[in-house]
């Protein structure tokens, strides 16, 4: 049997594992589809599959994946995730302190993001309209995933300092 045949016929088992692992986390997909890809690009994949040890590989690679704070998917994807929940509750700490008028923070996040170069208005304004992830994004234009990181976060960056600079001098 080749790689692909057994992804295919194994893959609802597959995803319930990622799900027990990630413990029904929302990454637990990525987590599943990231492992997958690794996984294709073993040198010795025949080997694994015929020997029938492959649900168990992918299986011990998600676990390693996941539970490693220095595996590349714990890097790339849990702290992407951790920071948009960082950031979720600054804003709601910040709105339940002061409970700013939700149009005046519309209207400064636009002029913030207007003040930007064309390339980070653009990938950000797309991002936000077309309700992309990171990784949608970067695969519907061919941008590296961590230039659209770095870009989505310096844009997050500069709209946090200009609200912030606004609603003090209010």
């Amino acid at each position: 049997m080749n790689a692909n045949d057994f992804i295919t016929k194994n893959y609802d088992h597959l995803k319930r594992s990622a799900k027990n692992i990630s413990k029904k986390d929302p990454l637990s997909d990525d987590l599943l589809h990231y492992v997958i890809c690794e996984f294709l690009e073993k040198p010795n994949l025949k080997e694994i599959v015929d020997s029938g040890g492959a649900t168990y590989y992918i299986v011990r690679m998600m676990m390693n994946s996941w539970n490693s704070r220095l595996s590349k998917f714990h890097l790339d994807y849990k702290c992407q995730y951790g920071m948009k929940k960082q950031e979720l509750s600054y804003d709601l700490e910040y709105e339940t302190e002061s409970q700013p008028n939700t149009e005046l923070l519309l209207k400064i996040s636009k002029e913030a993001v207007d003040e930007l170069d064309w390339y980070s208005k653009k990938l950000f304004n797309v991002f936000i309209d077309e309700g992309h992830t990171v990784s949608s994004l970067s695969r519907e234009t061919s941008i590296p995933r961590s230039s659209i990181q770095l870009t989505i976060k310096k844009v997050r960056d500069h709209v946090k300092k200009r609200i912030t600079e606004k609603t003090q001098e209010s």
